[in-house]
């Protein structure tokens, strides 16, 4: 979950050393070898952003929350 943790930090203006409060991840659906795929992430109130890895169909496959 790297990916999702450095977008996080890239979109919200945090350095390399920070370190959110929470993360929590679901995998919904596996990707392969060579799979396209797109973080999107997306606040959700205050201190809160939610994040989907999703293939190039637009299916889900891991739902992420990180709190700042």
């Amino acid at each position: 979950m790297l990916g999702i943790l450095d977008l996080h930090r890239d979109v919200a203006g945090r350095g390399p050393e920070y370190v959110p409060k929470s993360m929590t991840y679901r995998a919904q659906s596996p990707f392969y070898v060579n799979e396209e795929y797109r973080i999107l992430l997306d606040r959700d109130g205050d201190r809160t952003w939610k994040a989907e890895v999703v293939d190039r169909f637009g299916k889900a496959g891991v739902k992420s929350g990180v709190v700042d």
